[in-house]
């Protein structure tokens, strides 16, 4: 019934005019329209993302990443606008660099200017059988729960759903 239907991660804001620079500017996605309480990015693969005005609410766990072929470079790209990235130290996730390895995937996490987390991770894959999804990873008071997001060679190349093609790329061989 929806399996052909494009998905779009809708994200809340305070501020509309600071989340539309953000998304714009810093992540580079492409402005489509907007209207007083919501504006529309176009991202990679025909994907969009809307971000529309709320009062403050924090989600807990990750609302959208972004698929990227060179996660250390956009990464990279990333802190020269100013973007700092969550890392972890202890339980099931544990970052090198900014980087989670969760078995064969690799991800990284950032917030935008309202404190929602958004993501990094390559073209991803089914997970192994014995491995963990990062979906499957709680810390105390935090529940990791990627919907997807996907890119490039930048951030705002796109999104798309996760988990929805086999393992093709090198992530899969354990990299």
């Amino acid at each position: 019934m929806l399996g052909t239907s494009m998905v779009v991660a809708t994200i809340p804001v305070t501020d509309l005019d600071r989340a539309r620079r953000f998304h714009g500017e810093t992540l580079g996605l492409t402005f489509l329209w907007d209207n007083p309480a919501s504006v529309r990015f176009g991202c990679g693969g025909g994907t969009e993302l809307s971000i529309f005005r709320r009062g403050q609410r924090t989600a807990d766990h990750t609302l959208a990443h972004f698929e990227v072929s060179d996660i250390e470079a956009v990464i990279r790209e990333l802190e020269g606008h100013g973007v700092g990235f969550v890392d972890y130290t202890e339980g099931p996730l544990q970052t090198t660099g900014h980087i989670a390895q969760l078995g064969p995937a690799r991800a990284a996490w950032f917030h935008d200017p309202d404190g929602n987390t958004l993501g990094l991770r390559p073209p991803c894959c089914q997970p192994e059988a014995g491995v963990p999804s990062p979906a499957s990873l709680t810390r105390p008071g935090r529940a990791s729960s990627p919907t997807a997001a996907s890119g490039s060679n930048a951030v705002g190349a796109g999104l798309s759903v996760l988990g929805r093609r086999q393992c093709t790329s090198a992530a899969s061989a354990g990299r």
